[in-house]
């Protein structure tokens, strides 16, 4: 994992993945990288996923369109789970 990220949208308020995605996106096309980024076999999504209410079946659910351009540019995805939750909600 990469520990300084080249993209990333932690200030974006949007607990939508694909929102996440269109962002990382949106920054890719823009960057003068882009064109090599297309060209590598190396690139890699690493998502953190935090939730304070985990339960199976509840994860992100991807678009079609996400997948499709993370695979138009070469990628795997990996994913950080942690559930958040402390207990306060009892």
């Amino acid at each position: 994992m990469r520990k300084n990220p080249l993209f990333e949208t932690k200030n974006l308020k949007s607990k939508d993945i694909n929102d996440h995605f269109d962002e990382i996106f949106s920054q890719i096309t823009e960057s003068k990288i882009y064109p090599f980024l297309l060209e590598s076999n190396d690139n890699f999504f690493d998502i953190l996923w935090e939730s304070d209410y985990l339960y199976a079946g509840d994860g992100p659910q991807i678009s079609a369109r996400a997948i499709l351009t993370m695979a138009s540019l070469n990628a795997s995805m990996g994913f950080d789970i942690y559930d958040i939750y402390d207990g306060s909600l009892e």
